[in-house]
This record gives C-alpha cells, structure tokens and sequence, in this order.
C-alpha cells in the first residue's frame, strides 16, 4: 500500500481541499497495512468548524499503476480517500443531553440511556460527527450492556464504552445497575474536549420505606380533546407506600397505550412525542409532563380513539407484568379520549324546559344532558359544562357530584348511557327574569340552551322560619305558654308586608294537637313575622301507656315548599319530677362578692324515671345574690333573678353561675339564699338552700418573702435577715392587723429563735400587710457538715391541720441551710481581670460558681452572694439588667444581691465604668464562703473624634410644681439617622428644682440609658414645689453634648 498527502485531491481548486499538512513516515507499506500519520501544520480553517484544519491522505494499491494527483471518479475504486482532523486545541464541549439523575432499583435497567451533545467551540454539532466519546463507569456498582449495543465501530465493556457521535449526539449503552445501593458517576470524555462530564445515576432499594409502592389515579383522568392539541390537566397520581402512607421518594412512570386492540396511539407526552415518561414523586404526588395529542392518520366511525395511560412505580416488572391488567394496586390508570374534530353530539331534555319558580326557590326538576358518539352512542364519563346566565346559582349542597362548581358553571360527568345531570338551580331572592343554562362541552358544536323563568308577587312571603314557641311543655287540655312565632321574608330576602301564613297542626302516632278543636289557623303577615293563635293545645296522647308524646305544627306561606316544623310535647298531667343534683347542700358555700362554688344543677325525670330532654326549667332566685351569665347564653327573657334553660340529652337542667352579693351590700336582715326550679308539667318546684358565709377580715393569706427564704448560716450564728411574709385579706387586700406564727420544723439541722421563749416558734404581728420575725439563728448540725431544717408561716387564728404538708396560701413554707464550717467556695467562673473604656459596660459579667467542699465539690444551688463595688466613683451596678441568668434579689448600684441558679452559678450585674481611669475590686461574698475578688480597669482613653450629635425634642419644656415630664433626646450621625444601641447619661445643673427621681428632690444624676433602635434616648423628670429653670445636659462619649432647658412654673 502506498500512502500520501493530497492538498488538492481532485485538483479542482475548491472542494475538498486540505487545510492541514499530514505526513507519513513511510510511503510504501506491505505488511501491516497501516501507517502512523503525524499533523505538521494548520493553514486554514475546516469548512465544517473554525476548531480544526481538514486534511486528505490517499491509500492506494501499490502494484497498481495509478497516475499521482488529481484524483478522478475513475480511480476511485482502486483508492481511499481518508478525511483526517487535525485540531488546534482540544476545544470540543461535552454536555448532558438526557439520562442524568435518573433511579433504578437494584438488578434493573435506566429506563432511558445516557446520551450526551458533542459540539465545537462555536456550539455546532455539524463538526463533530464521528468525534470519538468515551463513557466510564468510574464509581457505583453499574455495568454497560455490550449485548444490546449496534454502533459500527464502537467497543463496550463492561465499565467502558468507546462511540462515535451522530451528527452531534454520543449514545451510551444501556446501564443496568448492580446490587449496591448508591450514587453511580458515569464519565463522558474525548480527546478533543478539555473537560469531562460526569453523569450521576442512583441505584435504589427495590423498595424503601419511603418509596412509591400503590399508585391511584389523582387528577387528570377522561378528557376529551380535539386533534391536534394538548390535554388541559396534567395527569396527577396519588402515590403511597407500602404502609400506605403518602410515598415521598421514588418515581412513576407513566406509559401510553391504545385503548382499544387495532387503534392507533393518539396520545403522547412532550414536544419529543415519547409513549413512556417518569415523574419525580413529590409528598405523595406525581404529575405527568404535558400530554399531547399524536398525530393519527384514521379514526374509528365513533370520531375518537382512547388511550390507556399506566402509572406505576420505576420499581414495576414491566418485563413480566402488564400495567393495563394488574391488579395488586401499583398501578393507576387513566383513560383519555382524542377526537377527530368536534364530532360530539350533545342534547337537551326539552320536558325540563320552561321550568318556572318563585325567586329564592328551586326549580322543580335538575337540567339534563346527553352526549353521543359520532355513531349516537352514549359516551361515558365526559365532562360536561352548563353555563347560567341570569337571576340564578348552581345548588353547592346538593346531592347530584360535581367535578368543579361555582354559582353560574358547573361541570359534571355523565354516566354509562351518556346522561349528565346538573344540580338543581336556585332562583335568586329578590330577582326575577329569564334564566338561561347552556349545555357545551370541549369535542362538541352543538351548544343546547335551557330557558327557565323567575316570578313572584312582590310582596308576599317566600321563605319562613321558626322563631320563638318551639319545643313547649303543656299538659292535655291546657294552652301552652307562648304563642309561635315565625318570621317571613319576600323574594328579595326582606320582610314581608302582605300575605298570609298557615299554621298545620300535624298528628303523629304519639299525639296530636289543635287550636282548640280546629287542625290549622291562618294569620296575616305583618311587618316580616306572623303569630299563631295562644290557643294551641294538645289533645291525645295517642299511645295508651305513654305519659307523653310529641305532635307538629307546621308554618308555611302559599310560596314555601319547605315549610318550617314546629314540635311540642303534651303530657297526660304534670309527671315530671325534678331532683337535685349539685348545689343544694350545706358545703354550697360562698364569701360576700364571690361566685358559688358548686353550681345549681336539676335533674328531669319521668314517671319511668327516664332523662326529660328539652323540658323547659326555670330557676328563680331570692335573697342577696344574682345570676351571672358570662359563659352563660342568656335567654330574651332572663334577668338577674330569673333564668330559664333547656335540659339536656341526660335531662340535666344547669343554671347559670351565682355571685353573692358584696359585704357592703349586705343588709343585716337579709334573706337566705334560695334557687328554686320550676317547670309547666312538675310535679312539685324544687328549692336549693345556699349558704353565704359572715364577711371576715381577718389575715388570711401569706406569702413567703423571697429574700429571706434559703438563706445560709453557720452553726450557731445568726441568719443575715430575718423572716418575712406578707398578708392578704380575704378579698385579696393588705391586712392591717392580726398575727403570724412562725414555726421551726428541724429535718437535718435545728434553728430556733433566740428572742422568743418557745424558741421553735414566733409569733409576729401584721404591719401594712407584712409580717416579720425576730431574729432567727442557726442551730447545730448533728454528725454532718451541712443541713437544712423548715419554717412554715400561717395566720395564727387559722392554725392548719398539717403545716408542714398544707399547700395551700393560708401557709408560707422556707427552707433554711446551717453549715457546720466555711465548706462552701467561690469560684469565679467570668468577669476577672476585664478591661473597660471610660462610660463604657465591662463586656462579661463577675460570675461566681459555689461549690461544696465536704460533698466532693458538687453544685450549691439558690445560694445567695453579695457582689460590691470597692470605690462608688469608678463603677455601678446596672440594675436594670434583663441577663435571665442575673437573679437580683436586693441591692443598690454599688452593692447587690443575687441568688445563685440551681447549678450553683451566680451571676453579677454588667458594671458600668464611671468617668476616671483606675482599678477597682469587685467583692463576691457569701455568709458561709470565704468569698472572691474580682480586678476590674477602667481604661483611659484618648479624646475621641466627635462622630454624632445629640439632638433634643425640644429647646425648652415647661413642668407644673409637683408635675413631671418626658425628655427625649436623639443620637444622630452625619446624615442625620439615629444611632441605635450607644449609652447616654443625663445630669442636671442644680438640685433642688428639678430632679429624675419623684421622691428625692436632689437626685440630678440618672442611671444610664441606651439608645433605642432610632437613636432616642428619654429620661422622665419631675417637679418640686420650687419654680425656676435648670439645664438638663445628655451625654455620649462618642457626640457632643445635648441641651435642654427645663423651667418649673405655673
């Protein structure tokens, strides 16, 4: 064989010419019959990409005698031409064109192979065509299927596959995935492209906990289009699991079919036209992509064609099972309709037209329509829409379903004959006219249309309803107590002014009843309501044993045709018997101005004993108290004194709450407090006696002082405070006199009192509603370093049962610690050694942990530590501190105290540095503890660049003498926008005139004050009795000073 280059190869000047130079590096070969081909040069661009020069070299038989260049078609056979790409960088792009992403159960297929867009530089996919592409499994358990795979020239294996691509296109083998679960990364590469991609695939668990496992028809399903054309809903499948939950992971595949053997498919999804997609399952849902209608070349006589869309999960055997014949659940089918044109016949029932009603009436009889093939068959399931235009709406409670329904269209489907039945139609109140309800649907010209008609006389009532003298009580012969009512409204829903209403008495097969002798009694309307005659009565009780039974009235007027039903019950004589259930006893007892604490409760029997319901009881109360109806539905009639109420299913007849009246309300003579219930048909009234307790005012009430409670001491020594509780009164005032007993309740140490002869207790007397021991000293703690004995407070006329156990607020219960020696530590845990500019808060807080010495170290919890500032003028406590782990219990802003947390942690408040540079101490300290001492500096600072100002509200406010005032100034910078979360201070020029405290006329100093988010900072001033003008001055370290002036005068 002979090889060389052509520039020319048929030496026609312009086409194919080489755009490259390619040499051999022999000319004449006999075995084998290859040769290695080098690029030496690029002299143009190839016709088909910028990215590359085309270069030709010539195979030819070396014992034939063939001329050199040009070639001509008469050489041909004893030649080959090769077409050789020399590219000047490895420019091509490599990018996903389908596949990637995709699930497939262990052992199983991707359902759609890998394929990916080869193009040049440019994005063409004209100069790739035959660009060799390599796809690598490089991770997952995947193999490729070389069986299935017919590119000429293409080497599978089974992690590797080497292709060419198709004008732009590289095919992958199938991949089918392995029995490991997990992510799969497929590489696709090529020489001449700079980067790979790399597609991911999952390979799932046949079926997972969460995976779509039961597939059910959701939205979508019958529709009818016209080809050519798209569905107008998506096709929506409910997916569980196989707990029949909502699935949340997995796929569904949705696959068309014909719906009948020998029937084209009509019915495709996406613009590609695929029969067979899948949907991401997304919370128990998956939805199709768009389904379109295909293109179909004959139609059945009937106009249309079905089609059979399967849903199913990608974990189906669709190698073994048919989707369109399973039954176990996993598939949901869809049934969709395509029709050659609008070949749908739709009709009317003309007997149903001209239906005519009163306006807020119904129509007597529901629209129908019928659809039919284009051979007059009927057609099952189709949608069918009727349209109302006019004075009338669609009934939304009706019995007849619906697939979609608002007042003027509803759609329907019909059944197997082809008949679809709309619900029944309301004539609006108050309007008459032609109403008119068109019948369409999407496959279909014809357009029936129903005419039905709206009229009433203007005035006249249409519509009645019950409103007072249902469900009475009356004994044989007697008229019952209250006359029915009912109200009555014209077409237009207003009240009616003219006609009539007709009350029926209606026996039934336990009573029967007349308007003394007469079965029905006819009123006049007027003014929207109409009341029957009070000489209704019940005359039978049909049933020979029955002691009672029911009969009906109804009410109606000549336009209503659901007349309103009264019932009333007539017994034989007065055999109701009430008895008492709650509130009638000696423990029914209650304070002046205080509610009863066991309501008044009747029950309702009859002769059998069995529960009355619905019986009418009033209950009637004398004496200094009254009815309180605020969880109560109060009747028309009710009054403070008088309440009637209905019994229940159970015959329970509950009346409304009872309030006492106030001690100062209270005559001395007062009478008892009796509820008497009563009823038409009891035997007897039945009294309930209550009991109103003598007002007191005596101590009542205590409640432990916080500050004096889980205090600590040594043996032997006194507690730093002594006890304290205060005291209520009955009605939750202060009291004023009376006495408290403290007593000492020893559990793993003793206390006592010192000052007192019985020294376990101490009696101490109420003052402004507090009461406060003498002092109270620790004892001993026998064979132990620490213990606790109780004390428990209770008002010393009240003296409980079980002090110790009582829960109740008549007791006030401390526990108090006694330590036999200093066991206890402070450790400082924050705050030491911490460092802040002039004005400036330290940035952590002195914090303390107190342990036990004598118990390895554990936890103190609630001890209380007195934090103290060794100079006043360096620094001060914050004591407006919101820290939820600062537990203030006293102090002022140079010394406070605070209860440590259950976790032994005590937390001082943040400290603010004063105005001079220096150190200070910070002494925590405790009663049993040899307490910690915290280095704190207050920094000097340079003069600082005055970066805001602050701005008053006003130049000048006035306060009346013993008057106060707001004074609100704001931090603003440059731009004039408030400066948020920066301290100021206030001060006042003098004391005496003005001051920030109410009760001291010499405080001119205030705690500090932050900025709020814009930038105000307000400080409230008050007034004393002295008239003159101070300067109120703000201060930030970061602004110059604020001004106000504030005069005091009339």
């Amino acid at each position: 064989m002979l090889w060389r280059f052509l520039a020319d190869p048929f030496g026609n000047g312009v086409y194919p010419l080489s755009t490259a130079v390619a040499t051999t590096n022999n000319q004449e070969l006999r075995q084998p019959q290859y040769t290695p081909i080098w690029a030496r040069d690029i002299t143009g661009n190839s016709i088909e990409s910028p990215d590359y020069g085309t270069a030709f070299v010539c195979a030819q038989d070396g014992d034939q005698q063939i001329m050199s260049s040009p070639l001509s078609a008469d050489l041909l056979p004893y030649v080959a031409l090769f077409e050789l790409r020399v590219w000047k960088t490895a420019s091509a792009v490599i990018k996903s064109r389908n596949g990637d992403g995709q699930n497939a159960a262990c052992g199983r297929f991707f359902e759609t192979p890998l394929s990916a867009y080869v193009v040049d530089s440019q994005g063409s996919i004209q100069g790739t065509h035959g660009v060799p592409v390599r796809f690598d499994i490089v991770e997952g358990d995947a193999t490729f299927d070389a069986g299935g795979y017919i590119q000429r020239l293409a080497t599978v294996t089974a992690t590797s596959a080497q292709v060419f691509s198709e004008h732009g296109t590289a095919f992958a083998p199938r991949i089918k995935a392995g029995i490991t679960v997990g992510s799969i990364k497929i590489r696709a590469s090529s020489p001449f492209a700079a980067q790979p991609f790399y597609f991911e695939l999952h390979a799932v668990d046949k079926l997972g906990p969460t995976d779509a496992a039961f597939v059910a028809v959701f939205e979508g399903d019958y529709q009818d289009v016209t080809a050519p054309g798209g569905f107008a809903l998506p096709l929506v499948a409910k997916v569980q699991n196989q707990y029949m939950q909502p699935a949340q992971t997995g796929k569904i595949v949705f696959t068309a079919y014909p719906g009948a053997d020998g029937q084209p498919l009509s019915a495709v999804f996406g613009n590609v036209g695929t029969a067979t997609v899948s949907a991401d399952v997304v919370e128990g849902y998956a939805e199709a992509p768009t389904l379109l209608t295909a293109v179909i070349t004959a139609t059945p006589a009937s106009g249309y064609t079905s089609n059979i869309i399967c849903a199913y999960p990608d974990t189906f055997d669709i190698e073994d099972e048919d989707p369109r014949t399973d039954t176990s659940g996993a598939v949901g089918r869809y049934t969709e309709r395509v029709w050659a044109g609008k070949a749908a016949l739709l009709s009317r029932d003309d007997s149903k037209n001209g239906q005519t009603t009163a306006p807020g009436q119904f129509f007597p009889n529901r629209l129908t329509a019928t659809a039919q093939d284009a051979n007059h068959n009927g057609v099952d399931r189709m949608a069918v829409t009727f349209t109302l235009q006019g004075p009338g709406q669609f009934d939304n409670d009706d019995s007849v379903p619906v697939q979609a329904w608002s007042q003027k269209l509803v759609i329907v489907r019909t059944n197997s004959d082809g008949l679809a039945t709309a619900p029944r139609i309301q004539a609006l109140s108050g309007q008459e006219g032609d109403i008119g309800v068109t019948i369409s649907c999407p496959v279909s010209n014809y357009t029936p249309t129903y005419t039905l008609i709206s009229a009433i006389p203007p005035d006249e009532g249409v519509s009645v309803g019950l409103a007072a003298g249902d469900m009475q009580d009356q004994i044989l012969g007697m008229p019952f107590a209250n006359p029915m009512s009912v109200s009555v409204k014209n077409a237009k829903g207003a009240n009616a002014t003219a006609g009539q209403v007709t009350f029926t008495c209606k026996d039934t097969a336990d009573a029967t009843g007349s308007f003394k002798g007469t079965a029905s009694a006819t009123v006049d309307v007027q003014d929207g309501s109409a009341i029957a005659p009070a000489t209704l009565q019940g005359d039978s009780v049909v049933q020979q044993h029955a002691t009672y039974g029911y009969f009906e009235v109804a009410a109606a007027t000549a336009h209503t045709q659901l007349p309103p039903v009264f019932r009333q019950r007539v017994w034989r004589a007065r055999h109701a018997v009430l008895s008492q259930v709650s509130g009638g006893t000696p423990d029914n007892k209650t304070k002046p101005g205080e509610l009863f604490p066991i309501p008044v409760v009747a029950y309702v029997a009859g002769p059998d004993a069995e529960d009355i319901q619905d019986l009418l009881v009033t209950f009637t109360l004398q004496g200094p108290a009254e009815f309180v109806y605020d969880d109560f539905q109060k009747q028309p009639d009710d009054t403070a004194t008088s309440a009637t109420v209905r019994s229940d299913a159970h015959g329970i007849a509950a009346a409304p709450a009872i309030r006492a009246e106030a001690a100062a309300q209270i005559e001395a003579d007062s009478d008892p407090i009796i509820v008497t219930a009563d009823a038409t048909v009891a035997q007897t009234p039945l009294p309930f006696n209550l009991t109103l307790l003598p007002p007191l005012t005596k101590a009542t009430y205590v409640y432990a002082d916080p500050a004096t409670d889980l205090q600590a001491a040594l043996a032997a020594q006194p507690f730093a405070v002594p006890l304290a509780v205060s005291v209520k009164n009955p009605d939750g005032s202060a009291a004023t006199t009376g006495s408290v007993t403290f007593k000492i309740f020893p559990v793993g140490a003793t206390g006592f009192f010192p000052k007192e002869n019985d020294r376990n207790l101490c009696v101490a007397q109420v003052t402004d509603g507090r009461a406060t021991t003498t002092t109270l000293s620790a004892g001993g703690v026998p064979g132990a370093p620490f213990g606790i004995f109780r004390v428990v407070a209770y008002p010393s006329n009240e003296v409980p049962d079980d002090p110790l156990n009582d829960d109740s607020d008549q007791t006030a219960h401390f526990i108090e610690r006694v330590w036999a020696a200093k066991y206890v530590t402070l450790a400082k845990q924050d705050g030491d050694a911490q460092h802040a500019g002039i004005n400036q808060f330290f940035p952590a807080h002195p914090t303390v942990k107190v342990t036990d010495q004598s118990n390895r170290n554990m936890p103190v919890g609630d001890y209380l530590v007195n934090f103290s500032i060794s100079d006043s003028t360096l620094a001060t406590f914050d004591l407006t501190d919101t820290d939820p782990d600062v537990s203030i219990v006293s102090g002022s802003s140079q010394s406070v105290q605070v209860r440590g947390g259950p976790n032994g942690i005590a937390t001082a408040p943040r400290i603010l540095a004063g105005a001079t540079a220096a150190s200070f101490q910070v002494q925590a300290q405790g009663t049993v503890d040899q307490g910690a001492t915290f280095q704190l500096t207050v920094d000097g600072t340079p003069p600082q660049q005055k970066l805001y100002t602050l701005k008053p509200d006003a130049a000048q406010k006035k306060i009346p003498p013993d008057g106060s005032n707001m004074a609100i100034f704001t931090l603003q910078d440059s731009s004039a926008r408030g400066v948020g979360g920066k301290v100021v201070t206030f001060s006042l020029d003098q004391a005496g005139i003005v001051s920030f405290s109410p009760t001291d006329p010499s405080v001119t100093t205030a705690p500090p004050v932050t900025t709020t988010e814009t930038g105000e900072a307000s400080i409230l001033l008050y007034a004393g009795e002295n008239l003159g003008t101070v300067t109120l001055t703000a201060t930030n370290v970061q602004s110059t000073d604020g001004q106000m002036k504030i005069t005091v005068g009339n």
